[in-house]
């Protein structure tokens, strides 16, 4: 795939991750903060490899 849909797709997930932890904390629902923490991770990966991959 081309780099640029790779780092697409992973903000995508990033803000899909963070989206449903904010409904999740919306509803009341236990969730230890996994979707930010992985929303977060996940926008790390897509500038580390966008980044890398310009380079």
């Amino acid at each position: 795939m081309n780099n640029k849909v790779i780092v697409f797709v992973l903000i995508v997930l990033c803000a899909l991750f963070i989206g449903f932890e904010t409904v999740a904390k919306a509803m009341s629902l236990t969730t230890h903060n996994i979707g930010y923490v992985l929303g977060l991770l996940l926008f790390l990966l897509a500038l580390v490899y966008g980044s890398k991959n310009r380079s």
